[in-house]
């Protein structure tokens, strides 16, 4: 919901102001429901050619965006801030910044990062999980398919985040791993995943650092310092500005996202919390368990296949167990949906290849659309979450348009002079 009035980049879109003599009458003003813009657009609710986000989130990077193209570091011009939960992701919406189009970008790049994502999935079960199958072409579509769905990554796009870029970047390191020890190639997708993750979500550091210990420990010490220069001096360089700024080092967003900020000053103490919180959590059936499911049997694996002198499968198995523990430490696991999908994503990677034989083995004997039914249920019951994303995501765009609706409503007609106002209708 944006208007110069209040200080967010952008106009207030004219299907509002049409909307307001209808009242509620929704029906006649948005155009292109959700559910029908899904499969085309892929994080975009089109009214009347307006984008509608799932979060509020996106405006304020587009409005950071703005501001930084004005050479301006904060949201409103005279006030310093770093609001942005990514590094990256403000710099990647700036060509637009100042037209009348910027709107549109989060849509673009999330896009974009899906069908990036598509294709990394494609790629992993084709050349490393059902390489030796005559059908795997047809069965990896189909994987493939099943994974961005039940991972919540189709629905992630339509939040207009970044979420969807940082899988991208997590799904590159991971094959891009496989692939450098393999034939040696693919060392670019390797190096981009590894830099750009951190800059996307500074959590993903917890992919980051540990792919950089086992690229040292494998023998590639240059590729390994590439990475740690890159992902490490981007990360720097913001620190260096936000700091010169009279900011926080991290930025506010990157610490309160978690719990950094408060493991960083009594890490038992928050542990403990964060623990006891999950199984309050646990019981009353809040978040989504995949994450626990899928770290119970990496570390098994991970003993299995070093025992098997298998290091490449060992080694990916250890950095996705690192990563959902450095989420579940640092991150927002307890807020399922959003946070921790990229370490789950990750995780499942791992998985994957190191379960590629039985998984030849069942595409062989029970071809390729069982395989793919029986996969599905069995993501559906490790993320029981992301079922509900799917059942309920299309219907939820439109509560959020009906939402900025009655907050426009109130301002004018009720507080009548600049405010803020934010998600949760709070003014």
């Amino acid at each position: 919901c944006r208007h110069r009035n209040l200080g967010l980049a952008g106009r207030m879109p004219e299907v509002l102001k049409a909307g307001h003599s209808a009242g509620f009458g929704f029906e006649r003003v948005h155009r292109v429901s959700f559910e029908t813009a899904a499969a085309g657009l892929g994080n975009v609710v089109a009214a009347d050619f307006h984008p509608a986000y799932l979060v509020y989130d996106p405006w304020i990077h587009l409005q950071c965006s703005e501001q930084l193209a004005r050479g301006h570091f904060g949201l409103v011009p005279g006030e310093k801030a770093s609001p942005s939960s990514s590094i990256l992701y403000p710099l990647l919406l700036m060509p637009l910044a100042g037209t009348s189009l910027p709107q549109w970008q989060p849509a673009l790049w999330n896009l974009a990062a899906l069908v990036a994502v598509l294709l990394l999935w494609l790629r992993l079960f084709e050349r490393h999980v059902l390489e030796n199958d005559g059908a795997r072409t047809l069965s990896a579509a189909l994987l493939s398919l099943a994974a961005i769905i039940f991972t919540n990554t189709l629905w992630l796009a339509f939040t207009g985040m970044e979420h969807v870029l940082q899988i991208a970047a997590t799904l590159a390191v991971a094959i891009g791993l496989l692939e450098v020890q393999r034939q040696g190639g693919a060392r670019w997708l390797l190096l981009a995943g590894l830099v750009l993750g951190p800059w996307l979500r500074i959590e993903n550091f917890s992919i980051t650092l540990p792919a950089l210990v086992f690229l040292a420990w494998r023998g590639y010490w240059r590729l390994a310092l590439l990475g740690l220069l890159g992902s490490v001096g981007g990360v720097l360089v913001h620190g260096w500005i936000s700091v010169a700024n009279g900011l926080p080092f991290l930025g506010g967003p990157l610490l309160l996202k978690g719990w950094l900020d408060d493991f960083a000053r009594a890490p038992l103490a928050t542990l403990r919390w964060e623990i006891e919180y999950l199984a309050r959590s646990l019981r009353a059936g809040r978040p989504d368990i995949g994450s626990l499911v899928l770290a119970a049997p990496l570390a098994a694996t991970a003993f299995w296949h070093a025992c098997r002198r298998d290091a490449t499968s060992a080694g990916l198995s250890l950095i996705a167990l690192a990563s959902l523990l450095g989420q579940f430490i640092l991150g927002c696991t307890v807020r399922p949906g959003r946070h921790e999908i990229y370490a789950q994503c990750f995780a499942l990677a791992a998985r994957a290849h190191a379960l590629r034989e039985p998984l030849q083995a069942v595409v062989r004997g029970m071809g390729a659309w069982p395989t793919t039914i029986a996969a599905a249920l069995l993501l559906a019951a490790i993320f029981p979450a992301n079922v509900v994303w799917t059942a309920t995501m299309p219907w939820a765009a439109q509560d959020i348009w009906r939402q900025q609706w009655q907050m426009r409503r109130f301002l004018l007609e009720q507080v009548r002079s600049p405010a803020a106002v934010n998600d949760l209708g709070l003014v």
